[in-house]
């Protein structure tokens, strides 16, 4: 088989660093791997789970090695990265069908939701204490006022409006 490039295409894959990939054979076999990973990946949330989590992990070591290098740590960047793939393989597995199957908008709206509950209920513990492990220290507590009126008046709305 013998493919055509564009110059831009054949510059691209020049650059391109995949490890263990040198010429553009192996370069190209590679990306067709990956591309086949990636379509696979639709197929189980696991997968998609995994999947994502590989596409996530070069961010992931980049900010590691920065938290290294300074010292620092944030338990909401840890959570994110550990939330994100998840909620979004529901999206992917959820809207695809994985396997074939048929798109079930209620169970993917249910776990969704259960995911977004998930984020918001490891959030908020991240502002039980005066000063959250965080690399701003204030960073939560700067932002509950308006998730603590809201919770507030959910409470009351759900009492019949007779207060807390």
């Amino acid at each position: 088989m013998s493919v055509r490039l564009s110059a831009d295409d054949a510059a691209f894959l020049a650059g391109l660093s995949i490890a263990g990939a040198v010429t553009p054979s192996e370069k190209l076999r590679a990306v067709l791997a990956e591309a086949r990973r990636r379509h696979e990946g639709r197929e189980s949330y696991a997968r998609c789970v995994a999947v994502l989590d590989d596409m996530l992990a070069p961010a992931l070591q980049r900010l590691r090695e920065v938290e290294y290098a300074d010292r620092l740590h944030s338990e909401f960047m840890a959570e994110l990265y550990a939330w994100l793939p998840a909620a979004s393989a529901l999206l992917v597995i959820g809207v695809g069908g994985a396997g074939g199957r048929d798109t079930d908008p209620v169970a993917l709206e249910a776990g969704l939701a259960d995911r977004v509950f998930e984020l918001i209920e490891a959030v908020l513990r991240l502002g039980l204490t005066t000063r959250s492990p965080c690399y701003d220290p204030d960073l939560i507590a700067d932002r509950l006022g308006g998730v603590l009126e809201l919770t507030d008046l959910m409470r009351s709305r759900r009492n019949g409006g007779q207060g807390g």
